[in-house]
């Protein structure tokens, strides 16, 4: 249930001032000196203006009634003059339904004389919702309905919030809730939805996507936060948004964006989704063609998302291998001082129970992390020759975190694309004409696309076998990639790789600085320096590694894994 005044309660809910606006108090103390008229049970009837729209208790009711045989009425009604020379009921509904009631079973006469004070009709609305709200909590479709009529008398939610105590926020609120769909309200007025599935639902001003939305959830579907996610689905939420962490959102103003404010989760969204989009890769371009100019190299390109190397990217995009890349003497000593720095850091915050201070911990932590990161960047960015840099670029993209990365070695295969003579494209052309013809033959079943995948991988398979050294290299990027990178992964292997490491010094703590783990930890930087940039996309550069190589970092891979067990 979302925190907002939802129940008219004064002794629960804090008013905006604390009280009561002059003007209620004004139309109470003028009340309270007025004196009490009688007018026959006949000439009274419901009114509009009543704010409690819903049916009363019959139960209560009939108690009520007896008490009023009993006792009589104690205390008057107010009322105010209708057309036809009769009065409607703004407070007091229930002792008036109680009259009729024993007039319907013969108890009273139509004409018995009822005590009642006479207001204005502008007066008997206030006193109505006010009266409502001090005594048993008002239901939230009659609170809507209160709000809309005072809204016709042409106040606005600022002045509904002064005059009723309310704060101008809550006011909104409701009022939003008044313009949905006429269906959704008719739900709330008989209990079929909650006020906080409501307010989920109002994530959209839409009324034909509310009320589908709310028919299509079922079960747990219909709790307020997956029919909220339902009705913002098509919209680009400013929260944890990368793009607008990278652009931030003063820029993105300053270009002409705006933004949608859900009043109910104080949640923004960006209402020029292509704009932000258009704006991070501005930005990014920048980056990335003042890093080439920096760091000498051809040309430098962006992207909004990682470069993949294979698919699409493949088309357009490919990656040289990186040369290997040595650690310079001077900064040695400063990547195993910042290392060692790092492991006390991480193992005090696993120590420490109090939360601020580990959570300084941990961005200490984070700054050795960068730091070392910055070392092994500049130290592969110093590997590459002037040769190398002048036929290749560099993409800058972002991170899942808004955070600019950096590719090197990278070839735009539009640039580097030689011209072919009249002869090879028309060969090219017919070679693409067959293609699509045969491409466009006939589709094949799900069935039959699974047996040929099958047979094709059988195909493969076989064929490794011929060629162990592919084998090998394959095997040490699956592993490479569990150990360096995620071990959920996808691999082509069905051969899992997992680091023992946490499990172990879990068991043992004062083993994190014993010579084998430091013996570990600079094996790990060591190797990790001499992967290239985006290693992970695909396995080709191991090709070109040596034999004792390959294997020597295999084993390191699988040392990884041994468990005490």
């Amino acid at each position: 249930m979302s925190t907002v005044e939802t129940i008219i309660n004064p002794k629960q809910r804090k008013a905006k001032k604390g009280t009561k606006s002059a003007q209620v108090d004004a139309i109470y103390q003028a009340l309270d000196s007025m004196e009490a008229h009688v007018l026959p049970l006949s000439v009274l009837m419901q009114s509009e203006l009543n704010v409690r729209k819903r049916p009363i208790d019959e139960k209560a009711l009939s108690e009520l009634a007896d008490s009023i045989q009993a006792v009589g009425v104690l205390q008057n009604l107010v009322v105010y003059p209708m057309d036809n020379d009769v009065y409607g009921v703004a407070a007091g509904q229930r002792r008036f339904l109680a009259l009729q009631q024993l007039v319907t079973k013969g108890h009273l006469a139509s004409s018995f004389p009822v005590p009642v004070k006479v207001v204005s009709e502008s007066d008997a609305l206030i006193i109505s919702l006010t009266e409502n709200s001090q005594r048993e909590a008002m239901h939230p479709a009659d609170q809507l309905h209160a709000f809309i009529e005072l809204q016709k008398t042409g106040k606005n939610a600022s002045e509904i919030g002064d005059l009723l105590g309310f704060s101008t926020h809550h006011v909104k609120k409701c009022l939003r809730l008044a313009n949905m769909a006429p269906e959704l309200l008719a739900e709330l007025d008989v209990d079929n939805i909650a006020l906080d599935q409501l307010q989920a639902l109002a994530g959209t001003p839409d009324h034909d996507r509310q009320v589908m939305v709310w028919n299509n959830a079922t079960g747990w579907k219909k709790e307020p936060r997956y029919l909220r996610e339902a009705v913002e689905e098509t919209k680009t939420p400013v929260e944890n948004n990368r793009l607008v962490k990278f652009v931030g959102l003063d820029a993105y103003e300053q270009a002409g964006g705006t933004l949608e404010i859900d009043l109910f989760t104080e949640a923004g969204f960006i209402e020029n989704a292509p704009l932000l989009e258009k704006l991070a890769l501005d930005k990014l371009t920048v980056c990335a063609e003042l890093l080439a100019d920096i760091e000498n190299w051809q040309y430098g390109i962006a992207r909004l998302e990682r470069p993949s190397f294979y698919g699409n990217d493949a088309e357009t995009l490919s990656l040289s291998h990186a040369p290997e890349a040595v650690i310079p003497p001077e900064f040695t000593d400063l990547l195993a001082e910042l290392r060692a720095r790092e492991t006390d850091l991480r193992q005090q915050s696993w120590e420490t129970d109090d939360e601020n201070e580990q959570a300084d911990l941990c961005q200490a932590v984070a700054d050795c992390e960068k730091q070392i990161e910055d070392i092994k960047d500049r130290t592969k960015n110093q590997a590459w020759s002037a040769d190398g840099k002048a036929t290749k670029g560099v993409v800058v993209f972002l991170d899942r975190d808004g955070e600019p990365c950096v590719i090197r070695g990278v070839i735009d295969l539009a640039q580097q694309a030689p011209q072919c003579s009249e002869a090879e494209s028309e060969i090219e052309s017919e070679s693409e004409q067959s293609t699509t013809q045969v491409e466009t033959v006939s589709t094949y079943s799900a069935a039959l696309c699974k047996s040929l995948s099958s047979e094709r991988t059988l195909a493969v398979q076989a064929a490794l076998t011929q060629h162990p050294n592919v084998a090998l290299v394959m095997l040490v990027h699956d592993a490479c990639i569990q150990v360096f990178g995620s071990p959920y992964a996808k691999t082509a292997f069905n051969i899992k790789f997992s680091r023992a490491q946490d499990e172990l010094l879990n068991n043992a703590p004062t083993a994190q600085d014993s010579e084998a783990m430091q013996l570990l930890n600079t094996q790990f930087e060591s190797w990790s320096m001499r992967l290239p940039d985006a290693w992970q996309a695909d396995f080709s550069w191991l090709l070109t590694w040596e034999q004792a190589d390959l294997v020597a970092l295999l084993a390191f891979c699988s040392a990884q894994t041994l468990t005490a067990r």
